[in-house]
């Protein structure tokens, strides 16, 4: 267990409504899996900017995915080119195919929508963000999502609203939340007979199983709900959020029937298979983990990405960090961002490899371990690899400095309000404690000041974690 792994976060994921394929986008690229065997994952051309949306059509014959650029690919299920469109100069926010895989639509951050006719080469017409404007405070979409043909494209606005859109007349039909007042919604989807599910960034997701009837509110995640799903026959609506867990929903009555576990991070896409049986969701570490609707048992868990990075080499001797990162299971650690904590050693040893101050602030560990003093559970044994780096006498001045303003923002923070409702308290605790079984550390910091103002600011923590 001698690697640190520098983990890239997944952008998007999308899996196959077969189970049977995962596209993977993270700043490498964009990488094909076959989950049906053990070969090395393709590599898609066609892109070359960030991507943050991807999905397949209904059959899983193609995958398309959009980047920062504005352009989208598309790709047939064994990752062959079939289209590289090029319409808008905004980056690709949302995408989504209907369910003939003949037509794709994609959302920007300008504001626009782009729909192609993928059956006569790509034609195309574009809609602004003006027409998100009407009668609502003007906004894009975040999510979108055919309805049963291709001239009905249900919107999750950023505002809060939740439309449907006729493509042919290009005009509202329907309005099922005007946003007034609403939250961010983050994902859409919708299932048979117009059956709409949308979700925001508070963690409640809104169901619409009738036009007349106001939406249900399925409440119970702890963060926003990212990833939406119904089954085939529309009886059941999965969420996938932040807490790294699956919630399934009775379509009817919204009664919450299972929360399944077993992902690192955020959840990022969330399907079920042809036959209802099983409920398949990734995280954003490339984690796919599937599940039997019917008790909930966790049927597989399988991780797909590239091969680690080394750090530690062969016969190199660990260095007392290193020993520390190594005693905790850092899968089953929860970090800030949605990965999971499984990068957080490797983000740890580009900290302690900077050379000048400037570099050390630029890695840091900000929104993986804590955000704005708020903690993660992952602070705690990033406290303990922290007072065991400093019992390094040769660590460069930088590193020490950008490790002593972490530690004092640990032991003088609070806990995530995220990681109290999931029953982790007291995290500022556990670091003071932690900190206090390597006291002599920091006292011998005093004594001998070893980058500027290095002797004030250890007493300034033994004082906090002596006087709690």
């Amino acid at each position: 267990m001698g690697l640190f792994e520098r983990v890239p976060f997944v952008r998007a994921a999308a899996i196959s409504p077969d189970a049977s394929l995962l596209v993977v986008a993270d700043k490498s690229g964009v990488q094909l899996h076959d989950a049906r065997s053990a070969s090395a994952p393709r590599d898609l051309a066609g892109l070359t900017e960030r991507v943050q949306a991807c999905s397949f059509a209904a059959d899983s014959s193609l995958v398309a995915a959009g980047d920062a650029s504005g352009r989208v690919a598309v790709w047939s299920s064994a990752g062959e080119l079939a289209f590289l469109l090029h319409d808008s100069a905004d980056p690709i926010w949302s995408l989504t195919l209907d369910r003939s895989g003949n037509v794709l639509a994609a959302s920007t951050e300008g504001g626009e929508i782009v729909v192609w006719d993928l059956a006569q080469g790509g034609r195309n017409y574009r809609l602004t963000s003006a027409k998100w404007a009407q009668g609502f405070r003007p906004s894009v979409v975040r999510a979108l999502k055919f309805g049963g043909t291709p001239r009905w494209l249900y919107l999750a606005l950023h505002s809060g609203a939740v439309l449907l859109w006729d493509t042919q007349e290009q005009r509202i039909v329907r309005v099922l939340r005007d946003g007034e007042g609403g939250r961010p919604f983050r994902c859409l989807a919708v299932g048979k007979s117009g059956h709409v599910a949308a979700a925001d960034s508070r963690g409640v997701a809104h169901l619409w199983m009738d036009s007349e009837a106001a939406p249900l509110e399925l409440m119970g995640h702890v963060g926003a709900v990212t990833a939406a799903a119904f089954n085939r026959d529309g009886s059941i609506v999965a969420t996938g959020g932040d807490d790294r867990t699956v919630r399934l929903w009775d379509a009817l009555s919204g009664r919450l029937m299972r929360v399944l576990r077993g992902l690192n991070g955020q959840v990022m896409e969330v399907t079920f298979t042809t036959d209802n049986a099983t409920v398949v969701a990734c995280d954003g570490d490339a984690v796919v983990a599937s599940w039997l609707v019917s008790d909930g048992r966790l049927r597989e868990r399988e991780r797909y990405r590239r091969a680690a990075v080394q750090v530690v080499g062969p016969g190199e001797e660990m260095r007392p960090w290193q020993l520390e990162a190594m005693r905790h299971d850092w899968e089953s650690i929860r970090c800030g961002c949605p990965r999971g904590a499984r990068h957080v050693p490797g983000s740890f040893a580009e900290l302690v490899q900077a050379g000048d101050v400037p570099e050390a602030e630029a890695i840091g560990l900000e929104n993986d371990v804590e955000i704005q003093g708020m903690l993660f559970e992952a602070a705690v044994p990033v406290t303990a690899m922290i007072m065991a780096a400093m019992s390094e006498s040769d660590l460069p001045a930088a590193v020490r400095q950008r490790l002593y303003d972490l530690l004092l923002t640990f032991v003088d923070g609070e806990t995530y309000h995220s990681e109290l409702l999931e029953g982790r308290l007291h995290l500022e605790e556990l670091c003071r404690e932690t900190v206090r079984r390597s006291l002599p550390v920091l006292l011998d910091e005093v004594a001998h000041e070893r980058f500027p103002g290095g002797s004030a600011l250890a007493a300034a923590i033994v004082e906090l974690v002596e006087s709690s």
